[in-house]
């Protein structure tokens, strides 16, 4: 699976949670997928979310508390305005 089928599948609400987390996780793997791919995928809660954020933590090389995942920032508002703000949008 490519990017680009892990974005369909994303998005079709016929498809398994867990072709889903498939999905989130390829896309979340994947140096070509975007940005905004990323906060796409905030969208979605739970496991889709958590690969969504450690991904942009790591491509943006943004600074966080902790290791604990609860700590992660998976609100794709502010991830927007971080972004933005730092020119990466």
């Amino acid at each position: 699976m490519n990017v680009s089928e892990a974005q369909m599948v994303l998005r079709n609400d016929a498809e398994s949670y867990s072709n889903r987390v498939s999905a989130g996780w390829l896309i979340a793997d994947s140096q070509e997928a975007a940005l905004l791919d990323l906060l796409e995928c905030l969208a979605f809660k739970g496991q889709i979310a958590e690969a969504a954020a450690i991904a942009l933590y790591k491509r943006t090389k943004r600074l966080r508390g902790e290791e604990n995942l609860s700590l992660l920032g998976m609100d794709s508002h502010r991830w927007s305005q971080y972004l933005k703000s730092n020119k990466m949008l």
